[in-house]
């Protein structure tokens, strides 16, 4: 992953960078799983599909 942060980066990258950019990466990821759940769960699915997930991450 720090190979990805510098290359993406015009400046350097402190040390501990790299975990905040994984527990941010891992927050983003389970915000949009709760928001899929809940939009199954309003169209009467009982579990989450790509279907769902899809149309939360289209705003």
């Amino acid at each position: 992953m720090r190979k990805i942060l510098k290359a993406h980066s015009r400046k350097k990258v402190g040390k501990g960078v790299e975990p905040l950019v994984l527990l941010n990466y891992v927050l983003f990821i389970e915000e949009i799983i709760q928001n899929a759940s809940r939009r199954a769960r309003v169209d009467g699915e009982k579990l989450a599909t790509a279907k769902d997930i899809r149309k939360v991450t289209m705003v």
